[in-house]
């Protein structure tokens, strides 16, 4: 069945997505290091491209939202979970944020969520809620649609390094 969120095939289990998840940060910081303050805000070189800065922002903003929609699935009877424009978050949110901050929160954040589904009783993966474009998706939905956003990312970054440094040759 596709996934509810990006209508892909996903392959991995629910305790496969955990594990991805608790390495996706590393991975993001790996694809980050050494990046000088001209790398990160060097745009991807496509019309709306986005900046590492402007990736690892992202990350750290749907992980906010994330722990939002999994702390209503865990604690509420078919909550309402939240949607947000990521392009648009992009664009916005940007301003005085320090990388070192953003990769810090997001790592904290991540860690908090798994710790928060890891911790949860048996069964609550098919806890559900109602999101205003995807409709009806469970907590497993959320985890097996997640779990390689940040590996997605994480390449992201390195091609956009990898055209930054051809730029400059």
């Amino acid at each position: 069945m596709p996934c509810p969120f990006c209508q892909k095939e996903h392959t991995w289990s629910a305790e496969e997505a955990l594990e991805m998840l608790a390495q996706g940060p590393q991975k993001v910081r790996a694809a980050l290091a050494g990046a000088s303050d001209r790398e990160l805000t060097f745009a991807e070189p496509k019309p709306g491209g986005w900046t590492p800065a402007q990736v690892a922002t992202h990350l750290m903003d749907t992980e906010v939202v994330y722990s939002l929609r999994f702390r209503k699935l865990l604690a509420e009877e078919d909550p309402t979970l939240p949607a947000f424009d990521q392009n648009r978050w992009a664009e916005a949110l940007l301003a005085g944020r320090q990388l070192n901050d953003v990769l810090q929160t997001y790592q904290r954040l991540r860690k908090q969520n798994l710790g928060l589904r890891r911790a949860a009783p048996a069964g609550t993966l098919d806890s559900a809620g109602i999101h205003p474009q995807c409709g009806r998706l469970t907590l497993r939905d959320h985890l097996i649609h997640m779990a390689d956003h940040d590996s997605r990312h994480a390449a992201q970054i390195r091609r956009i390094r990898d055209a930054y440094a051809r730029s400059e040759a």
